[in-house]
């Protein structure tokens, strides 16, 4: 009975810290900008795939003339996109699409109270007053567009903006699943176990809940089960994967479960390596006996210096190899007298 009431009460936790989004696509804009920037043609699936690690899409609609954009169809009808008709009468219709889209947007924040993030694909400024209209109704809002084509002001208008050109860099680079019906293996499963864990730790650095790490592998792929590689529970999946040194499992006795977060060089692997520190004391002596500096991470604090009498310039000598390591505490008041010498 206790285990049944704390599956649900987990359940409801994991439910009520997922976002919930509403993606209104202006086709026409982001179709043209990334064809006129050389990024070649617009990749719905790239751009979902990257929302999906921060919630839940629950509703999905691009807005153009669809007789012009007909390419595009089978691949937003694939990817569950709604496609709103506009059809084009003459030169008249420049913004009809972008109209549509702000009446849409005003209708969901009033009517779907439960979407808590508006998703805004285009890189036109004319939309910079409905994400500041959204923000006023405590909407989160998500811009994304091409580089070089999206306005600065929506850029500082979104609460978060996604840059298209780095998003399409991004998903090249990653190995794509082939499209098939037979099951994933491990090592594809393993990936999208950290490629997971990576976004959810993008909005929240904490290691995240097992419970919310599976809902956020479903989202990128709806099909995942660990029955289909052989292990009786997610928990069972997990212990696999802290054995081939990808994550590690953290127990969490206060929710009553487990915690995942990536290894550290599945951590380390997009991070860059932070500036080294100015050089102390302690690596001034080793470059003036001629060896090399003692690294960062094992170097101790340096000790606070203490006044010494002055010395004559004669008295001075420069550090011999087969020095003790006592003497080179004087090593900075040596230095203090050559200077002034």
């Amino acid at each position: 009975m206790w285990r049944a009431r704390l599956f649900r009460r987990t359940r409801v936790e994991i439910h009520s810290l997922e976002h919930t989004l509403a993606v209104l696509i202006d086709f026409e804009n982001i179709a043209a900008g990334t064809e006129k920037e050389g990024l070649g043609r617009f990749d719905i699936d790239a751009v979902l795939n990257r929302l999906k690690e921060s919630g839940r899409v629950l509703i999905a609609r691009a807005y153009g003339d669809w007789g012009r954009f007909s390419r595009f169809k089978q691949g937003l009808l694939t990817a569950n996109v709604t496609m709103m008709e506009l059809t084009s009468h003459g030169m008249q219709d420049k913004n009809r699409a972008d109209i549509a889209l702000v009446v849409d947007a005003l209708e969901l924040a009033y009517t779907r109270s439960y979407v808590d993030t508006f998703v805004v694909i285009s890189g036109d400024s004319d939309f910079t007053p409905l994400v500041l209209k959204m923000r006023e109704l405590n909407k989160r809002v998500i811009g994304c567009g091409t580089r070089k084509s999206t306005s600065r002001l929506l850029v500082n208008a979104c609460d978060e903006f996604i840059h298209y050109d780095s998003l399409v860099a991004t998903s090249r680079r990653e190995r794509a699943r082939p499209q098939s019906d037979a099951p994933i293996d491990l090592d594809t499963a393993l990936e999208l176990l950290v490629g997971a864990i990576a976004g959810l730790q993008r909005e929240n650095p904490d290691p995240p809940l097992a419970g919310l790490v599976k809902t956020a592998m479903l989202r990128k792929s709806p099909d995942f089960s660990e029955g289909d590689l052989g292990y009786a529970s997610f928990a069972r999946f997990l212990e696999v994967a802290q054995t081939r040194g990808r994550v590690k499992v953290i127990r969490d006795p206060k929710a009553g479960g487990y915690r995942v977060e990536l290894s550290e060089d599945d951590a380390q692997r997009d991070t860059r390596a932070p500036l080294r520190p100015q050089r102390n004391l302690d690596d001034l002596d080793a470059l003036l006996e001629g060896g090399d500096p003692a690294p960062v991470e094992a170097a101790a604090a340096p000790a606070p210096r203490k006044r010494r009498p002055s010395r004559r310039k004669a008295d001075v000598a420069a550090p011999s190899e087969t020095a003790p390591a006592a003497d080179l505490e004087a090593l900075p008041a040596d230095l203090d007298a050559l200077l002034e010498g």
